[in-house]
């Protein structure tokens, strides 16, 4: 899909094996990203493959990886300091809070630019807790970028996205 007024690219794939896969980039007119967007793009993947294994019954392991590279780019907050949305790729009227609080991240003085992350899941533990998923996954990403997380105050953040 493309945005011709936006300049956003994201592609889709389902191999032959089952396996999905999608990727995302942006263009950027400014120097930040949201680590909100990327949590809400986590939680969406994650929807996705639930609602594919149920339509090929499949309940077995897999391993969900992430990718990140953000060079030379800062977070997207608010004057307040809160992290706050700065795309929504789905289109879909806004019904939950999507911003994290300011506490959840401590930034760190030298931050990286790409950063893995990867975590092994099946269909039950996908739906047991999606905000434990995202919040485990974001983690990874945060501290290899080398920022500190509190994982309790980041997981109750992202719970009233993982909702919808």
């Amino acid at each position: 899909m493309y945005y011709s007024n936006v300049d956003y690219e994201n592609r889709w794939r389902v191999t032959g094996l089952g396996d999905i896969g999608f990727a995302t980039q942006m263009a950027c007119t400014s120097k930040f990203w949201s680590v909100v967007d990327l949590a809400h793009y986590i939680i969406l993947f994650v929807k996705l493959a639930i609602r594919w294994w149920e339509f090929i019954g499949f309940l077995g392991d897999c391993r969900f990886f992430v990718q990140l590279n953000i060079p030379g780019l800062d977070f997207l907050r608010a004057p307040e300091g809160y992290y706050i949305q700065g795309f929504d790729a789905s289109n879909v009227p806004l019904r939950a809070k999507r911003d994290l609080r300011k506490d959840a991240i401590l930034l760190g003085t030298m931050p990286g630019n790409a950063a893995n992350a990867e975590i092994k899941l099946n269909y039950f533990s996908a739906q047991e807790s999606l905000s434990k998923l995202t919040t485990s996954l974001l983690n990874q990403l945060l501290r290899s970028l080398g920022h500190v997380v509190d994982t309790d105050i980041l997981e109750e953040s992202i719970a009233s996205m993982a909702q919808y």
